[in-house]
């Protein structure tokens, strides 16, 4: 389930739901068809002492194709291109794609998240507001067994809001964080092909 967590990060530019900085999100969100991000993640797991970090980078596009890649300190990548999903992972230099049931799962939640990039998913949570922080607490059983909460930080207002900070409580309560270094909305060539694990590879 670890992994679900990971992709639910994207659903952060999707929100779909009634209040002011909830409404704000969703239009700012709306303005461009694709968005980059690059940020760092930590983690904190239950049977480690020290937080786990890592930079990577999510892509995500109106039209529901997806990208999560890892790039440091291991290079991972999971594409999403709107019909099939591929899950990659480098080790010793080299690429390699993992059929795994964890592949099903993430084309299941990608679904999902497509559910919201269309403005049809926001039944799935319930949204609450403190200041400009975004509660989403899943509605759906499936979701509910992996993910406790996302918590969501922004900044800025009106069609200039934008998500600062992610925070993920698993049900286990295990916790990911993420902190928004940069956001682009230019589309690089072959970033949503699944037979690419690294985009930017020649």
């Amino acid at each position: 389930m670890k992994f679900a967590f990971n992709i639910f990060l994207l659903c952060v530019f999707t929100v779909s739901a009634f209040g002011s900085v909830a409404a704000d999100l969703a239009r700012a969100s709306k303005k461009h068809a694709f968005t980059l991000i690059e940020a760092e993640q930590t983690k904190t797991v239950s049977f480690f002492d020290e937080r786990l970090q890592s930079e990577i980078v999510i892509a995500v596009s109106t039209d529901g194709k997806m990208r999560m890649q890892t790039l440091s300190p291991f290079e991972a990548a999971t594409i999403f291109d709107g019909g099939t999903t591929a899950r990659y992972e480098k080790t010793s230099g080299t690429w390699r794609r993992l059929d795994s049931d964890g592949g099903a799962l993430a084309k299941r939640v990608f679904e999902q998240i497509g559910r919201l990039l269309t403005a049809s998913g926001g039944e799935d949570y319930d949204v609450s507001e403190n200041g400009a922080v975004l509660t989403l607490v899943p509605k759906n059983a499936f979701v509910r067994a992996a993910i406790s909460k996302i918590e969501i930080g922004t900044s800025g207002a009106g069609e200039n809001t934008a998500v600062s900070s992610v925070k993920i409580t698993d049900a286990d309560s295990d916790t990911t964080e993420l902190r928004v270094k940069k956001i682009s909305h230019t589309q690089p060539d072959g970033i949503f092909d699944v037979s690419k694990p690294d985009w930017r590879a020649k």
